[in-house]
């Protein structure tokens, strides 16, 4: 489960990337899914 939680961070990182937006924009999103992993663990 935390190797799919690095890979939707990765995915993320990579499309703020490729838009010229820094990654830590998507921090907030990438929390609120970890406590949504977390909850359904």
């Amino acid at each position: 489960m935390e190797a799919l939680i690095s890979r939707l961070n990765n995915i993320i990182i990579e499309a703020d990337t490729r838009q010229g937006k820094p990654p830590c924009m998507n921090s907030r999103f990438m929390n609120s899914i970890r406590d949504i992993v977390k909850h359904k663990l």
